[in-house]
């Protein structure tokens, strides 16, 4: 847990860091206040869950809805969907997540970095270093988003979001799994009042 704590500051440093860079840059102020994105993309893992199981990489879908409080400045609301399946091991996971986003306009695009935390409900139907397991626990942790977002239209945009996962081993019945890794997530949204 102190590892975890460890690295859920240095996220909160990082954040800090970045929006006194980005907060003071000119944007503009009259633009739609509130998004939603619906995205797809890839979750590969950094932690040992590939030595332990036959998982490599898993699938991701976001949906997400967010407030501009600042022109340089957001938060967003995010439930996804996890799922990796592989020679007879599963991972399913819905993590839920709350990010704050300093943004940087450049003409049709905005630069995106920021961090959050998330909270993330699993499922593992497998093998664990040669023991099967069927269990589910809920983990915390934090991550770190780097990205842009490139307006098609004043209300519409596209995007590509990478994430770095800073999660709490999950504990299925006596085995552990660290769930740390990165995603690319394509995203398609929209822009309202």
């Amino acid at each position: 847990m102190k590892l975890l704590e460890q690295k859920l500051k240095r996220v909160v440093i990082i954040l800090a860091v970045g929006l006194l860079f980005v907060l003071p840059s000119a944007a503009r102020g009259d633009d739609a206040q509130n998004y939603v994105t619906a995205g797809v993309g890839l979750y590969y893992y950094t932690g040992d869950i590939t030595r332990e199981t036959q998982l490599d990489e898993a699938f991701i879908g976001e949906l997400s809805y967010g407030r501009y409080f600042h022109p340089n400045f957001v938060l967003d609301a995010g439930v996804g969907y996890i799922h990796d399946d592989h020679q007879g091991d599963e991972l399913q996971g819905w993590p839920f997540t709350l990010t704050a986003i300093g943004v940087y306009p450049v003409e049709k695009v905005r630069l995106l970095g920021g961090g959050g935390i998330g909270v993330y409900p699993m499922n593992f139907d497998g093998e664990i270093n040669k023991v099967i397991i069927h269990g589910e626990d809920t983990v915390v942790g934090g991550h770190v988003l780097m990205g842009c977002h490139w307006y098609l239209r004043p209300s519409g945009f596209i995007g590509l979001e990478g994430k770095y996962l800073l999660i709490e081993s999950a504990k299925f019945k006596d085995e552990k799994l660290e769930l740390d890794g990165l995603t690319m997530i394509m995203k398609l949204g929209f822009r309202f009042l």
